[in-house]
């Protein structure tokens, strides 16, 4: 005699059964004893299961986890605000560095450019050790961005460090 699968017989206890499968499964179930053994396992197993025997965790242990879930939620909003706001401060800069390059280039300053002495030292020492020339322009642009980088990355690390805090 030809067994019910583990699947057919929790599908019976749990009532999920097509009609025709439900009457094919009752009636082996009628004539199998291995079968209606297993199927009053699960349905005891069920039983047990819908009783409200659950342990509850003690209410300080909840509000600690809802603290940390809720500082959890507070970090992951802080972050998504100081992407987005470092998003629109780059989009800024890109502008305004562009203007400034394209003023430059509209006023002939690109051709005769006074460079500082701090970026004539920078050439000078490439020109020491035999690195390719850097031109000014690409200073002005390189430099703005490093400290813009530097700086969110400081303000993210205070902001963090404030929240967790709290």
């Amino acid at each position: 005699m030809k067994h019910l699968s583990e699947e057919s017989i929790m599908g019976l206890a749990d009532g999920i059964l097509t009609l025709s499968e439900r009457v094919a499964a009752e009636a082996h179930i009628q004539t199998c004893s291995d079968c209606r053994e297993q199927y009053n396992l699960y349905k005891s197993l069920d039983a047990l299961l819908a009783e409200e025997n659950v342990l509850k965790a003690p209410p300080v242990i909840t509000n600690r986890v809802m603290q940390q879930v809720e500082l959890h939620q507070k970090l992951m909003m802080r972050k998504v605000q100081s992407r987005n706001t470092l998003i629109k401060f780059a989009a800024i800069m890109f502008v305004f560095m562009i203007t400034i390059i394209a003023l430059a280039f509209i006023s002939g300053a690109v051709i005769d450019i006074q460079t500082p002495g701090w970026i004539g030292n920078i050439k000078n020492f490439f020109d020491e050790i035999k690195m390719p020339q850097i031109s000014p322009m690409f200073l002005y642009v390189i430099i703005p961005v490093l400290f813009l980088l530097f700086t969110e990355r400081i303000v993210y690390a205070v902001r963090r460090h404030k929240l967790a805090v709290h």
